[in-house]
């Protein structure tokens, strides 16, 4: 190359930058590092109490203009099942003027009003759960945790991107055990354990004499209370059994429920003391065997900080269906029942076929109830999300609390940071335990 063609080249790269170039928005300038491996966050991070955590925030030097090949990708694809629903809220975490069970269940359609909501918009990270391990490493140590001795199956609906195995063992005292991973998003995990001889059943004739005539007779077995492990006992074991499975875990961190037929421990997980929508659990049966167990086998990746929605922007995304996450254990009580989609046809009268030579009647399309509900109070929350190749990811949301009793979990990302799965039309839905009102 001679000097002038170095000139030209000098010159040409000196004028493809501009200040008056536009600024690349901030969610592209952080997947400049989705092929760096960034800083995992493990289960020893995944509790409350722990020190904050670093990470480095990247920065755009110069700001250059790109061709629209290069426009920025999303993060991911939200998998189909993320159009949701409300979740009724606990009387607790209910606004003060919120008319629990006012709406009656049939056809409606709500008119979402933002009642005093902040304008103020954000930024939160986002995080991507990886597995930890392999599955063979998982069912080896859930299995010698709990004394399980058996073959490994491939479930039926396993597939090569979602494994699931599954061991069952039956001893010669009737104990039968489950044990299942799942090793796809998360790395779930279920355990259970039940004494079948316990609710063995005897089939006696009722007169002696014809085989039809016998009976089968189930006695329910005697509980034993005082065999179940104290509240304090349950919190104590629940905490070592986790830790010895990876997951960092104190006594105090668990919820703990005891009556006289079981009794159970259960602790959602949380980052830097917010609750995630993920949780762990032990039970015990009413003879104070242990009867169940569940948890996960992964770590979070940050992908980034992105700018977030403000709160009143975030309820127009409502309607919508496409922006809903799962929302913490921790902000509804364990009886709270998820909004449900119905089929129109369930609320709509039936049509009749006309005898012959009578004339069809014009079938009219059900009129809606229109209820507005004021969308009075938020908070900001992680929520779990599903990718299209069944992955799971944490992103920032807000929790949106109307005035009728409930709310809905809501992505609070810009637009473009991840993609929404194709829009369905959302059905209407049935106000789930809502009661006629008096008068």
């Amino acid at each position: 190359m001679n000097m002038n063609e170095n000139e030209e080249l000098r010159d040409r790269i000196s004028n493809s930058v501009s200040p008056d170039a536009i600024e690349l928005p901030e969610y592209l300038v952080a997947q400049a590092a989705k092929s760096k491996t960034k800083r995992q966050i493990g289960f020893n991070q995944l509790r409350v109490g722990l020190g904050s955590l670093a990470f480095g925030s990247l920065a755009l030097v110069g700001a250059f203009v790109l061709p629209s090949a290069m426009a920025p990708q999303p993060l991911f694809t939200m998998g189909a099942a993320a159009q949701g629903g409300q979740t009724m809220a606990s009387a607790e975490s209910a606004p003060a003027d919120a008319k629990i069970g006012m709406i009656w269940p049939g056809y409606v359609q709500y008119n979402h009003i933002s009642d005093g909501l902040s304008d103020e918009t954000g930024k939160g990270h986002v995080y991507q759960a990886q597995l930890v391990g392999t599955a063979d490493d998982l069912l080896a140590r859930l299995m010698k945790e709990f004394k399980i001795d058996g073959e490994i199956k491939k479930d039926e609906w396993s597939t090569e991107l979602a494994p699931s195995y599954t061991v069952q063992t039956k001893s010669d005292a009737g104990v039968e055990s489950y044990l299942n991973v799942y090793w796809a998003g998360t790395g779930a995990w279920y355990f259970s354990s039940w004494d079948s001889s316990k609710w063995a059943c005897t089939t006696t004739p009722s007169d002696g004499t014809k085989e039809q005539d016998s009976a089968q007779v189930c006695e329910q077995p005697e509980p034993q209370p005082e065999l179940i492990p104290s509240e304090q006992e349950m919190a104590d074991y629940a905490a070592k059994l986790f830790s010895r499975l990876g997951t960092k875990l104190n006594a105090s961190d668990f919820k703990v429920y005891r009556d006289s037929w079981g009794g159970s421990a259960t602790a959602d997980l949380t980052l830097e003391g917010e609750p995630l929508p993920l949780s762990v659990s032990v039970g015990w049966d009413a003879w104070g065997n242990l009867a169940n167990a569940s948890g996960h086998s992964f770590t979070l990746v940050d992908r980034g900080e992105f700018k977030t929605v403000s709160a009143t922007d975030a309820v127009s995304r409502i309607k919508e269906g496409r922006w809903y996450g799962s929302a913490p254990s921790s902000f509804y009580n364990t009886g709270a029942t998820v909004r449900t989609m119905v089929d129109p046809a369930v609320t709509s009268d039936v049509a009749v076929e006309p005898a012959p030579g009578e004339t069809a009647a014009t079938e009219e399309a059900p009129t809606p109830q229109v209820v507005d509900l004021k969308i009075n109070k938020s908070q900001t929350a992680m929520l779990g999300v599903w990718d299209a190749a069944g992955g799971f990811w944490l992103v920032p949301g807000h929790l949106l609390y109307n005035d009728q009793g409930w709310f809905d979990s809501i992505i609070s990302l810009e637009e473009g940071v991840i993609e929404l799965p194709k829009y369905e039309e959302v059905m209407p839905m049935i106000e789930p335990g809502a009661t006629a009102k008096d008068g």
